[in-house]
């Protein structure tokens, strides 16, 4: 069993038993690989706090020949982004990468695939506000494209007809590509219109200028991207960073859409569980309120309003978790 050092980029890490943590790694010169990081969980460890997601460092890994475990003697951190953790659109980006690259990414050496994902995280450290929504989607599309599914948005992906390089297009993210109008069926296909064609180009063209998206426009190109991802990437495994950053439902009212919600009488989270709690609210509305239940508690120290938000996060197992909050406002 050789001993190596390589460059690597930690993706995911999960707790294995009472002391150690099994840790997916991207390296330079190996391709994506998993070990065993024993006692990384003991207060003493060695490895303290070096095993963070989206930390990058010198590995050194044993290669097991018999199993797809290896085994993690050390880890130098050489950079850790700290500055993504303070903006939840930069590190839910950053964290839909890696998900797509652990879930996806060769064993094989690929260091093409390590410098852009690590390009990618310093981008997103770096890059302006406005600017933001349209690096993020672009930065997937080319790890997508890195990882070998480019889209295809010239010719049918079914029967290999030339798209017309004008008009509308059939965008069928389950095939992979573009359909011509005789092999795209009744429903399925998104309908791109002129605009969202022409920024659903340029985003997948590195070197064209990043297209200017509205929240509206934003939304969709997020959804068609997940969708492609999900069905032609992933083999239809739902990937819960990926669909976190797509909906992005952080921060958003549930009073939304759901007057059933609304507190004239009885406990919202009643009522939320009565109606099911299905269903995510619109961001682009929210309803200020006071809770009747809190209003005796706190009357006296904060009389002001509340939002009740419903915050999403990617949890084990292709799980999605949900948890909600009182965001107090003020008049």
């Amino acid at each position: 069993m050789p001993l190596l050092a390589t460059p690597a980029i930690v993706l995911s890490t999960l707790r294995y038993g009472e002391t150690s943590k099994i840790v997916r790694l991207a390296t330079r010169d190996h391709g994506v690989q998993s070990a065993i990081a024993k006692g990384a969980s003991r207060p003493k460890s060695r490895f303290g706090a070096a095993l963070q997601v989206l930390c990058l460092g010198q590995a050194q890994l044993i290669l097991s020949e018999r199993r797809e475990l290896h085994t993690l003697t050390a880890f130098d951190v050489v950079h850790l982004p700290l500055s993504l953790t303070t903006d939840l659109d930069r590190y839910c980006t950053a964290l839909a990468l890696a998900e797509v690259t652990a879930r996806v990414g060769p064993t094989a050496a690929h260091a093409e695939l390590f410098d852009l994902l690590r390009e990618s995280l310093n981008l997103l450290q770096t890059a302006p506000a406005e600017a933001l929504e349209s690096l993020s989607l672009r930065l997937l599309w080319r790890l997508v494209e890195e990882l070998g599914y480019q889209p295809a948005l010239d010719h049918c992906v079914r029967c290999g007809a030339e798209i017309a390089a004008e008009g509308p297009l059939l965008f069928a993210p389950e095939e992979g590509g573009a359909l011509c109008s005789g092999c795209a069926p009744a429903t399925g296909p998104a309908r791109l219109g002129v605009e969202d064609r022409a920024a659903l180009t340029a985003l997948v063209s590195a070197g064209s200028d990043l297209p200017e998206l509205d929240g509206r426009h934003a939304a969709a190109h997020r959804r068609l991207l997940s969708r492609f991802v999900r069905w032609h990437v992933a083999s239809g495994h739902v990937l819960p960073g990926l669909e976190f950053w797509s909906e992005r439902s952080w921060g958003t009212s549930i009073m939304a859409s759901r007057p059933s919600l609304r507190r004239s009488r009885g406990s919202g989270w009643t009522a939320w569980r009565r109606s099911g709690g299905v269903g995510s609210p619109s961001s682009s509305i929210s309803r200020r309120f006071r809770s009747p239940a809190e209003s005796k508690r706190e009357s006296s120290t904060s009389p002001g309003t509340r939002t009740l938000c419903r915050i999403w996060w990617p949890g084990p197992r292709d799980s999605i978790w949900s948890f909600w909050l009182w965001l107090p406002t003020k008049d």
